[in-house]
Protein backbone atom coordinates (compact mmCIF):
# COMPACT_ATOMS: atom_id res chain seq x y z
CA UNK A 1 0.00 0.00 0.00
CA UNK A 2 1.19 3.58 -0.54
CA UNK A 3 0.34 7.09 0.52
CA UNK A 4 1.96 10.45 -0.27
CA UNK A 5 4.99 9.84 1.95
CA UNK A 6 5.26 6.10 2.70
CA UNK A 7 5.25 2.69 1.08
CA UNK A 8 3.82 -0.09 3.26
CA UNK A 9 5.56 -3.39 2.43
CA UNK A 10 4.37 -6.89 3.35
CA UNK A 11 7.47 -9.04 3.87
CA UNK A 12 7.15 -12.84 4.22
CA UNK A 13 8.24 -14.16 7.64
CA UNK A 14 8.63 -10.73 9.24
CA UNK A 15 5.42 -8.80 8.56
CA UNK A 16 5.03 -5.14 7.65
CA UNK A 17 7.80 -2.63 6.96
CA UNK A 18 7.45 1.02 6.07
CA UNK A 19 9.76 2.72 3.58
CA UNK A 20 9.87 6.35 2.53
CA UNK A 21 8.24 6.94 -0.84
CA UNK A 22 10.45 8.90 -3.20
CA UNK A 23 9.00 11.41 -5.63
CA UNK A 24 9.61 9.41 -8.81
CA UNK A 25 8.61 5.98 -7.48
CA UNK A 26 6.99 3.83 -10.15
CA UNK A 27 5.58 1.18 -7.83
CA UNK A 28 2.03 -0.04 -7.63
CA UNK A 29 0.04 -1.94 -5.01
CA UNK A 30 0.55 -5.71 -5.17
CA UNK A 31 3.93 -5.52 -6.91
CA UNK A 32 6.58 -8.08 -5.82
CA UNK A 33 9.94 -6.40 -5.20
CA UNK A 34 13.39 -6.98 -3.74
CA UNK A 35 14.36 -4.69 -0.87
CA UNK A 36 17.70 -3.60 0.45
CA UNK A 37 19.28 -1.61 3.24
CA UNK A 38 22.96 -0.89 3.79
CA UNK A 39 24.35 -2.68 6.89
CA UNK A 40 25.59 0.54 8.49
CA UNK A 41 21.99 1.85 8.73
CA UNK A 42 20.63 -1.22 10.57
CA UNK A 43 20.58 -0.83 14.37
CA UNK A 44 20.07 -3.15 17.31
CA UNK A 45 16.96 -2.28 19.31
CA UNK A 46 15.81 -3.35 22.76
CA UNK A 47 12.30 -4.46 21.74
CA UNK A 48 10.07 -5.04 18.74
CA UNK A 49 7.99 -2.32 17.16
CA UNK A 50 7.53 -0.58 13.84
CA UNK A 51 10.16 -1.55 11.25
CA UNK A 52 11.80 -4.13 13.49
CA UNK A 53 12.91 -7.67 12.72
CA UNK A 54 13.52 -10.36 15.34
CA UNK A 55 15.77 -13.32 14.76
CA UNK A 56 18.84 -15.24 15.84
CA UNK A 57 22.40 -14.01 15.50
CA UNK A 58 24.04 -16.52 13.17
CA UNK A 59 27.57 -15.09 13.15
CA UNK A 60 29.86 -12.18 13.98
CA UNK A 61 32.62 -11.27 11.54
CA UNK A 62 35.55 -9.23 12.82
CA UNK A 63 36.75 -6.69 10.30
CA UNK A 64 39.54 -4.10 10.52
CA UNK A 65 37.49 -1.16 11.84
CA UNK A 66 34.11 -2.77 12.54
CA UNK A 67 32.27 -5.96 13.39
CA UNK A 68 29.61 -7.34 11.05
CA UNK A 69 26.67 -9.11 12.69
CA UNK A 70 24.46 -11.47 10.67
CA UNK A 71 20.93 -12.15 11.90
CA UNK A 72 18.64 -14.89 10.53
CA UNK A 73 14.88 -14.33 10.59
CA UNK A 74 12.29 -16.84 9.40
CA UNK A 75 12.40 -20.59 8.93
CA UNK A 76 13.82 -22.93 6.29
CA UNK A 77 13.47 -21.76 2.69
CA UNK A 78 11.94 -18.49 3.89
CA UNK A 79 14.98 -17.66 6.03
CA UNK A 80 16.04 -14.02 5.57
CA UNK A 81 19.51 -12.72 6.39
CA UNK A 82 20.11 -9.23 7.77
CA UNK A 83 23.49 -7.65 8.36
CA UNK A 84 24.51 -4.73 10.48
CA UNK A 85 27.92 -3.16 10.89
CA UNK A 86 29.06 -1.65 14.17
CA UNK A 87 32.32 0.17 14.91
CA UNK A 88 34.87 -1.76 16.97
CA UNK A 89 34.29 0.70 19.82
CA UNK A 90 30.67 -0.57 20.13
CA UNK A 91 31.59 -4.27 19.78
CA UNK A 92 30.63 -5.11 23.40
CA UNK A 93 27.00 -4.11 22.75
CA UNK A 94 26.53 -6.85 20.13
CA UNK A 95 24.61 -10.02 21.00
CA UNK A 96 26.58 -13.26 20.68
CA UNK A 97 25.96 -15.96 18.01
CA UNK A 98 22.97 -18.12 18.90
CA UNK A 99 21.23 -15.41 20.89
CA UNK A 100 18.04 -13.63 19.90
CA UNK A 101 18.18 -10.02 18.76
CA UNK A 102 15.92 -7.31 17.43
CA UNK A 103 16.96 -5.02 14.58
CA UNK A 104 15.53 -1.66 13.56
CA UNK A 105 15.40 -0.83 9.83
CA UNK A 106 15.02 2.96 9.39
CA UNK A 107 12.30 3.65 6.77
CA UNK A 108 14.34 6.40 5.10
CA UNK A 109 17.09 3.87 4.28
CA UNK A 110 15.01 0.96 2.92
CA UNK A 111 15.23 0.92 -0.86
CA UNK A 112 13.41 -1.02 -3.54
CA UNK A 113 16.09 -2.66 -5.67
CA UNK A 114 13.96 -4.12 -8.45
CA UNK A 115 10.66 -5.75 -9.33
CA UNK A 116 10.44 -9.53 -9.15
CA UNK A 117 9.20 -11.02 -12.40
CA UNK A 118 6.68 -13.78 -11.74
Amino acid sequence: DMNDTDIILQVPCIGTLTAVRHEHTCLSTGMMVNLGIRPEYVRICSQGGENTVSGTVSRLVEEITATRCVLSAGEGADDLQFELTVPKTDRNSLPQPGSNACLYLPPEHIVVINQIEE
